[in-house]
Formats: structure tokens, sequence, C-alpha cells
């Protein structure tokens, strides 16, 4: 009889979204997929020094001595599925005992990663506040509570935390795409004005006035277009700090 062990450790589960969909619609693909997913667990594993215990179909059970080695795996995993494979995964993560016998594992805190996992939404990635206390900087993450869970046939409830997905990169986004659109309407006004001055002095000519040479036509025209570009770039730059007013003005 092997020898039965109990220790401490970081916990984490994967499970691929939709899976039995994806087996009915096409066995040989969703294979194909499967397999291409364990090859890059096993290497973002050997990377973060963390050991694959178990395949289960389409998901995986794994452990890991560092809590932010294992933080760091779950969202490298996460950030390579896009690219590599047309699929989605939940990841969970917890921090509890486990008992070996060399063979095999199981314990409680296995149980509870499960259901930190089939919690987790689509492409999310839940941690539990067990392993959140067992990070060495939490602020190098967007952690957000999720809020208390509680879990069938589990006394004590467990507060749970996401880890948010690029979100710099998406405000950016938001930017960038109100800058496009304020900029595009700001030059729809300008032209649209330039063409009732220069209406406007067409029919200065036609009336009894003084007729206006063409230079003259052309130089009040120009003037125009230079105080519109004046005041657009004046309000372009309302609100904006020192070190963006150089990169919108044009």
């Amino acid at each position: 009889m092997n020898e039965i062990t109990r220790k401490s450790t970081c916990i984490m589960f994967t499970d691929v979204v939709g899976y039995t969909a994806m087996m009915e619609r096409d066995e040989l693909e969703t294979f194909q997929i499967v397999l291409q997913l364990r090859k890059m667990l096993e290497e973002v594993h050997e990377r973060y020094a963390g050991k694959l215990l178990q395949f289960i179909g389409d998901g995986s059970l794994s452990t890991f001595e560092s809590a932010d080695d294992a933080v760091a795996a779950a969202i490298e995993i996460r950030n390579k599925i896009p690219a590599l494979l047309n699929i989605h995964l939940r990841i969970g993560l917890h921090y509890g005992t486990i008992i070996q016998d060399g063979t095999n594992t199981c314990g409680h805190a296995i149980n509870l990663a499960s259901r930190i996992e089939d919690s987790a939404e689509e492409d999310a990635i839940l941690l539990s506040e067990s392993l959140v206390a067992q990070m060495a900087d939490t602020s190098a993450y967007s952690l957000v509570s999720q809020g208390d869970f509680q879990f069938k046939n589990v006394r004590q409830s467990l507060e749970l935390f996401s880890i948010e997905e690029e979100a710099v990169y998406a405000d950016a986004s938001v930017v960038t795409e109100r800058v496009s659109v304020g900029f595009l309407s700001r030059w729809s006004s300008y032209f649209a004005s330039s063409l009732l001055m220069v209406l406007f002095a067409f029919q200065i000519m036609g009336s009894n006035a003084k007729p206006s040479s063409h230079s003259e036509i052309e130089s009040c025209c120009q003037k125009q277009l230079h105080c519109q570009k004046v005041e657009q770039n004046k309000t372009r730059l309302c609100g904006l700090s020192g070190d963006k007013k150089d990169g919108l003005l044009l």
C-alpha cells in the first residue's frame, strides 16, 4: 500500500464551455481540438512549474506550489486560447489541502476547486479568497470580488474573485472611438460652414452691390478656413491634458 500524504497546494481546474454540444456536432474535430488543448496546457504548466494530475475529457486538474505561478499560468492559458483554438474555457483556482497516495489525488479542496471552476463564466478565471491570500502581490492584477458563493453540501460560503481581462485596452478603444467620431463631426461642420460662405459670396456678387473680384472672394474664404481651423483646434484641446494636446493637434 502506498504512503498517504497530505499537503497544502494551489489547485487549478479547467473546462471547455459547450463541450457536449461540440461533440454532438463533430466528434472528430472536437477530439483534435482537445488534443491541441492538452498539448498547450502541458507546455504552460511546464513553464510555471505546475503539475498536471489528470485530464478529464475536456477538463484538467493540476497543482502549483506557488499561487503567483498558478495565476500567471491561468492568464497565459486564457490569452493563448483565441489564437490557438476556437473554444472558450472556464478556469477555477483554489488553495487548500489535498490527499495523495502516489497515484490518486482527492480531498475537500479538490471538490471546491471544481465547484469554483463550474461557477465561472466563459473565458473567466475565478479565484477563491484562500488562493488570493497566498499571492505575493495582488496589486499586479485587476481582481474583482464576485461576492460570496454558497455551494451545495458545503457549510461555509466562499468569496470568489475574477481577474479582469485587458481592462486598460478596452477603455483605450472607447476613447479612440469617441475622438474619431468627434473629429469627423467637427470637420463636417467646418466644410458645411465654408460652403455657406462661398454661396453667400456669390449671392453678393449677383446683387446690386459692388462686384467682388475672384481673388477677393478666394481671400475671404481662406480667412474663414483659417478661423474655422483655429476654432476647431481650441475645441479639440478643451479638457485634455498637456501631453495629449500635442498628439491631437492637426
